[in-house]
């Protein structure tokens, strides 16, 4: 989420400052009015309702597994839908569903169709006044919000009436890393489970799409063509490889044309030699 202004609320924060192992949870900023009546912001420590029903402001550090996921999911959704003026994609933004008593959770990526203004400077997306709603969710586990993100998540998304939801997990067991993808589609509002492939990939009918982890990486592949999706940073390293590619030949070619224009000079030449 984008770090604006801190917000003052009516909470009174810690003294001390977060420790280490603490700030991977996560802090917002409060305003406190010191004894001498001046003003201070002072750092606290996120909770997992927080985490769940988080504001404009909060500040979520990620690992490098995490970062990465999203840095790929947006680039390739992104690169997908460019031209789409139906799909918009939006990530780390707060989706207020205007249901009392729900909370209202930013996912790390939501595809949504028939955004009416999709440049909007959006701090949140109000889903009642919008008129739509994602049709999928995508959620990249974090390590100190397990339960939240496997759990409650699926709860509020299944309640919000969200069509279908992904869930990234890579994790340490027994000494190995893990990838696993967990799908949920919803039917008659309730989520049933999307039972993985061979590949542990889940089947998106919403977008068309594979989607699972190799190796720590996120992997997009269109049900349609067998395609993987590229990232922007592939797609222009693809592009430059093709137009190297194509200088390449262009420069043989032209090598093979000058050396088969010499040949035939050196022909014509030998030829008026051996005349009378």
């Amino acid at each position: 989420m984008a770090t604006p202004a801190p917000i003052a609320v009516q909470k009174q924060p810690s003294e001390t400052e977060l420790a280490p192992g603490e700030m991977e949870r996560g802090w917002r900023y409060v305003r406190v009015t010191l004894p001498d009546g001046n003003e201070t912001f002072r750092q606290v420590l996120l909770t997992p309702e927080d985490y769940l029903n988080p504001q404009e402001g909060d500040v979520m550090p990620q690992r490098p597994f995490h970062a990465q996921a999203n840095r790929d999911l947006g680039s390739m959704l992104t690169t997908r839908y460019a031209n789409d003026p139906v799909i918009t994609v939006f990530q780390d933004l707060i989706m207020n569903w205007g249901i009392p008593g729900l909370p209202n959770p930013s996912p790390d990526t939501a595809v949504v169709p028939n955004v009416r203004d999709p440049q909007k400077d959006r701090g949140e997306f109000k889903v009642q006044e919008e008129g739509t709603r994602p049709t999928l969710v995508v959620e990249v586990v974090s390590p100190q919000y397990r339960k939240e993100d496997r759990e409650d998540k699926v709860s509020i998304y299944e309640r919000a009436g969200i069509p279908e939801l992904v869930l990234l997990d890579h994790r340490e067991q027994r000494g190995q890393f893990v990838d696993e993808a967990l799908g949920y589609r919803l039917v008659n509002g309730r989520y049933r489970p999307i039972a993985p492939d061979e590949n542990g990939f889940i089947l998106c009918e919403t977008v068309d799409l594979r989607i699972g982890l190799e190796h720590g990486r996120v992997v997009l592949v269109d049900v349609m063509t067998g395609q993987r999706l590229r990232t922007h940073e592939e797609e222009q390293a693809a592009r430059q490889a093709a137009e190297a590619r194509a200088e390449a030949e262009a420069a043989a070619r032209a090598e093979a044309e000058a050396r088969l224009a010499a040949l035939e000079d050196e022909l014509r030449r030998l030829r008026g030699d051996a005349e009378p």
